[in-house]
């Protein structure tokens, strides 16, 4: 499963008071049902309608599910935690059931607050870089230590699933991009192991690449090869090479974000594992910066969570 990103903004459905009149309708004759009842009184059968149906007015006057009464508003999926607005729809005591899961109001905005800011830093949707997906872990494994550490085991399950199938979102749309017919596998070498995917040039795109050409053919005096229609120039910037998407995934996803060492370990095995895709890209010819902004970007992230749990911690326990 995984979770609609672009969906996640719409708000949520109003259950409105039907304004057409109530239409009611006689039950048979109505003389020979009252004759019934009395009858049945006389007889000491029973001495009203209610207990002639088996109801009593107890269970009238308090409709509830006395399995669980906590079961009788709406069960909302995962994405809950992550939609623009709290949930409408409460339980008869006034907590919110999540993926068959209750949480009490508190926990809910809890829960929200702290995974909307887990993933503010992560792509909106588009195409994934090895970066985003560093990220991905990293706001995955704070988010489980959060709920470990605030929840019961069911809610940190579910959770769980939520942070889960919120990544899954981000990966999917992703995929919808690459699997669109005018993306094609390139063949650049080294390069295409980390990057192998580009964008088929359409007659429009062919038109604009080749007037800019001859633009810079004027300038320049030099002569430049006309694109065709179906040229694919260039890569999309999408990691593709999934064995090094896993192992930066694993790099983070346990990772103790309290224990400095372990965290600098982790900085340092990713710079490692990425080294080779830098390397085939052109992005160190100088220096290893484009390696340090990815690990240094990481550690605010690590820094902004953790000041968020602080905060959010001072916030519910007053």
């Amino acid at each position: 499963m995984a979770i609609n990103i672009l969906g996640l903004n719409a708000t949520e459905a109003t259950l409105v008071k039907n304004s057409s009149p109530i239409r009611s309708y006689r039950l048979g004759n109505q003389d020979e049902i009252k004759n019934r009842l009395n009858q049945a009184k006389e007889n000491g059968e029973v001495k009203d309608l209610l207990q002639l149906s088996g109801v009593s007015s107890l269970k009238i006057n308090n409709p509830t599910n006395e399995s669980n009464p906590r079961k009788t508003g709406a069960d909302y999926s995962v994405d809950a935690f992550f939609r623009k607005d709290m949930p409408k729809m409460q339980n008869g005591d006034g907590s919110y059931s999540i993926s068959g899961v209750t949480f009490t109001e508190d926990e809910l905005q809890k829960a929200r607050n702290y995974m909307k800011i887990a993933v503010a830093e992560l792509p909106g949707g588009g195409t994934l870089e090895y970066a985003d997906y560093a990220k991905m872990a990293i706001a995955e494994n704070s988010v489980n230590s959060f709920a470990k550490d605030n929840f019961f085991k069911e809610q940190q399950d579910v959770i769980a699933i939520a942070m889960e199938e919120y990544n899954a979102g981000l990966e999917e749309l992703q995929e919808q991009i690459l699997s669109k017919d005018n993306v094609v596998s390139n063949n650049y070498g080294e390069l295409s192991s980390y990057y192998g995917k580009s964008i088929k040039m359409d007659q429009a795109m062919v038109e604009n690449i080749n007037k800019l050409k001859e633009e810079l053919s004027r300038i320049t005096g030099r002569a430049y090869k006309k694109s065709e229609v179906g040229d694919a120039p260039g890569i999309i910037s999408s990691a593709t090479n999934s064995e090094l998407i896993s192992n930066i995934k694993d790099t983070f996803s346990n990772v103790d974000f309290n224990d400095k060492d372990a965290v600098n370990d982790a900085m340092k095995n990713y710079r490692e594992l990425v080294r080779p895709a830098f390397d085939a890209s052109d992005r160190l010819m100088r220096n290893d910066n484009s390696l340090y902004d990815d690990t240094n970007a990481f550690t605010k992230l690590i820094e902004k969570m953790k000041m968020s749990l602080s905060a959010t911690h001072v916030d519910f326990s007053v």
